[in-house]
């Protein structure tokens, strides 16, 4: 009898014991399981907080004259903090940076590519592969050139400076197109410029025989002054520009045609403020008609393309965001 009840016992003792477990485990479970829910509410408010700080800056970006944004009219400010407003329940930090003042990896030149500091092996491979694959991002130079992860170190700065996406709108200084240059009449050229072209010059551009088609044909017959009557009123096409009021000095050593006297003069100009037009530029005693030759396909004044990376912050969430922002919508969205 006393053997029965002891293992009557010991049984219901098990099935205690068991139950106990159990419960704990369930226990357990259930505050893994709050935790988790926790931490996906605070990572979804840390994604809104990051949301909420690219809505901040697409609204300063809005109250910007469109036709010729610069960051050195965001009163020369290029990273916001969520501090600066009244207190929120989350907080963001957003950087802005122009990709106008960048090198474009699908446009650049074997020369440019080395003036940035690639090999010229490395600028030849960047160019083989983007003739048969144009980049779709820059984190593909890895690939194209074949690096491995000890390797990337340098390409990494280098990487800093260039796009995959930019372009000019080719607008002139009051906000509508400039014209193409061989496709305009000499009265449509003065009245697209309300006069600031000479008849003189006007004439120049519409010969009677030959027409210009080709920026750098403009410093064969114009002098550097009448130059800077034409530049910021035609055109020749869409192509790659690089922004001089926002490219870091690396970028505007690698534009063809610019000096190291150039580019300093440049620097110090839009340190007291940014070149409003690309007259501007031409007028820099620096700069000469040779200067014009090389680098008029490649040099602008504005820009309404630019790289967001917007961070937010709730608790111990953190989301970040990295998007390119054309003033109307995002050309492209990443997610980290």
């Amino acid at each position: 009898m006393r053997g029965e009840q002891g293992f009557v016992l010991a049984s219901t003792l098990s099935i205690l014991l068991l139950l106990s477990t159990i419960a704990l485990a369930v226990a357990f479970m259930g505050r893994l399981e709050l935790k988790a829910a926790s931490r996906r509410t605070e990572a979804r408010q840390a994604y809104l907080a990051a949301r909420s700080g690219l809505t901040f800056m697409e609204q300063k970006l809005s109250e910007l004259d469109s036709t010729y944004f610069a960051l050195d009219l965001l009163s020369g400010e290029d990273t916001w903090e969520s501090s600066q407003l009244p207190p929120l329940p989350f907080a963001f930090t957003v950087k802005l940076t122009d990709e106008a003042g960048k090198l474009d990896l699908n446009q650049a030149t074997g020369e440019m590519l080395q003036a940035l500091g690639f090999t010229q092996d490395e600028a030849e491979r960047i160019i083989a592969r983007r003739e048969e694959h144009p980049y779709a991002t820059v984190w593909e130079l890895g690939e194209a050139l074949a690096l491995l992860q000890d390797d990337w170190g340098r390409i990494e700065e280098l990487a800093a400076f260039l796009t995959t996406i930019s372009r000019d709108l080719n607008l002139n200084p009051r906000g509508q197109a400039k014209l193409e240059l061989g496709e305009f009449t000499a009265q449509e050229l003065i009245q697209a410029s309300r006069g600031v072209i000479s008849q003189s010059v006007t004439a120049k551009l519409v010969p009677q025989g030959e027409q210009i088609t080709q920026l750098e044909e403009l410093a064969r017959i114009l002098s550097k002054e009448e130059l800077a009557e034409v530049v910021d009123w035609v055109a020749a096409g869409r192509s790659s520009k690089i922004n001089i009021n926002t490219a870091p000095e690396e970028v505007l050593a690698a534009i063809p045609g610019f000096s190291e006297e150039l580019v300093a003069s440049i620097l110090q100009r839009r340190e007291e403020a940014p070149l409003q037009q690309l007259s501007d530029l031409v007028l820099l005693e620096e700069f000469s008609l040779a200067s014009w030759q090389q680098c008029a396909r490649w040099v602008t004044v504005s820009s309404t393309l630019f790289c967001l990376q917007a961070e937010g912050r709730y608790r111990e969430a953190k989301s970040s965001l990295v998007v390119i922002w054309d003033g109307e919508r995002y050309l492209s969205w990443q997610e980290e």
